[in-house]
Parts: structure tokens; sequence; C-alpha cells
């Protein structure tokens, strides 16, 4: 079963009422890892190394579940306690940088893509996961890429 079919990760805490396993972590409002998870001199290593594309270096969320899952690391998404529809309890978010979709700015659509296949194939990880090389994608499917990160701000034809 294919659970990223647009790689786009499962968006969970909010919407849950029970632990996900996920792929990806992402930290947009924290992330908790246990030091024992990691070989701190290791990963170290691996994110200072110079041979690693400065694209990876954009894509932290990818590198740090890359790397967890290198070590055979359960990544779980624990679901928010409390009644966030009503706003009781509920995180103060920026309003600008909750609504701004990083992923559609700078490549970093692409940057995250390219950053899944490199990983991939540095850590043999995510087997089960088909990734494409976007450097030999054709103008039209970058067009539709490009569509898909930016929403209606990249897609003149998309209705608001």
């Amino acid at each position: 079963k294919n659970r990223h079919p647009n790689l786009y990760f499962w968006l969970g805490g909010f919407d849950s009422h029970r632990d996900r396993i996920v792929d990806i972590v992402q930290g947009f409002t924290g992330i908790l890892i246990k030091l024992k998870f990691f070989n701190v001199s290791e990963f170290v290593d691996f994110v200072t190394d110079k041979e690693l594309p400065s694209y990876a270096r954009k894509s932290d969320d990818i590198v740090i579940s890359g790397y967890l899952d290198s070590r055979n690391v359960k990544k779980v998404v624990i679901p928010l306690q409390g009644n966030w529809s009503a706003g009781k309890n509920s995180p103060k978010l920026n309003t600008i940088a909750s609504s701004t979709d990083a992923l559609s700015s700078q490549g970093m659509h692409q940057n995250a893509m390219m950053t899944t296949l490199y990983m991939q194939r540095h850590f043999r990880i995510w087997q089960n996961f088909t990734f494409y090389n976007v450097s030999q994608f054709s103008e039209e499917m970058m067009e539709l890429l490009n569509c898909e990160a930016g929403g209606r701000f990249r897609c003149p034809g998309l209705s608001k």
C-alpha cells in the first residue's frame, strides 16, 4: 500500500486520535528525539561531510528521518491532547509562517525529492518506495511538480 503517493507526508497530530508510524518526521512545531537514537559523532560526520549535496542541507526533516531509518528507529506521531477544534490548549502558531508552504518556494519541493532519492541510495533505506530524479524531468513534468508544490500560486489555471 502506497501511503505517500505524492511524496507528501502524513499530516498528523491535530486530526488524529491514535499514534501513527510515519516515514518522515517534520519539525514545524517541534519533534522529540531521544539521544540514544543517534550515534552523535556519526551523524555530525554525515551532515558536515563536504560530499553531502547542498539540496540535502536544506531538507533537514528528510535527512534526520533517513538517518533514523538507517538505524531502524521507528518514528511515531503522537496525537495532541485536548479539544483543539475549540481552540483550548491549542499551540500558538505564527499565522504567516503556518500559512506558508515552504515546499513551494526556493525549489524546496525539488530539494525534498532529490534528498529522498539521495538518502535512499546512501543508506539503502526506503527500498519499498520509488523516487524519481527530478533533474531528469521534462519541462512539462517540472511544471506539474511546481504546480503541485505551489498550488494556486504556481498554477495560473487553478481556481482559488
